[in-house]
């Protein structure tokens, strides 16, 4: 008898969360994923946690299996940017940006983005852009906008292309000199 319950548990992991929710079955990947948010610290790899609390974070924004919300997307998202999980620190920066789920909040966006865009996350370093661009504390930044916004652009983030192109025709067309008036 106890041969087969042990071998009727299957052992939770972010993987098999993944399958699941790559196939759709929302249910199942939240089930797997809580169970690795509920494993002892000891016995799962912190990047998994990290990852398995992410992907429960991104379930409720999506709505995916369970009920859409925000605020409970940003505590889900906040465990695991408290384990450097570079995703979920773009997510809750985006989140202190907006507004969304949270407070808003240009001092802590600043710092989520800055840690996930020192990581090399190029949504990070977009959002991290943007905000010194319309001003973390009311000022603009152009200069640092402009270096997090070519990183951005250099990880292949599309609209940072973009922006970077509209930024940099911005300043020189702002250093060329105003032409005297004519008669």
């Amino acid at each position: 008898m106890l041969l087969i319950l042990l071998c009727g548990t299957v052992q939770a992991d972010y993987a098999g969360g993944l399958q699941a929710y790559q196939t759709g079955q929302y249910d199942r990947a939240y089930s797997e994923w809580m169970a690795v948010a509920n494993s002892p610290p000891e016995s799962v790899a912190t990047s998994e946690l990290a990852a398995s609390l992410y992907s429960i974070g991104m379930l409720y924004w999506y709505g995916h299996g369970v009920w859409r919300d925000a605020a409970v997307c940003a505590d889900w998202l906040r465990k695991s940017a408290e384990l450097e999980y570079a995703n979920a620190q773009a997510n809750l920066g985006f989140l202190y940006k907006t507004g969304q789920g949270v407070p808003q909040s240009n001092v802590e966006a600043l710092k989520w983005l800055h840690l996930a865009a020192s990581q090399g996350n190029g949504l990070a370093q977009y959002n991290l852009g943007t905000l010194y661009r319309d001003g973390v504390d009311g000022e603009p930044d152009m200069e640092n906008a402009l270096i997090w916004l070519r990183q951005a652009a250099k990880n292949g983030h599309t609209e940072a292309h973009a922006l970077v192109a509209e930024l940099e025709r911005d300043q020189r067309v702002a250093e060329v000199p105003a032409k005297p008036a004519t008669k």
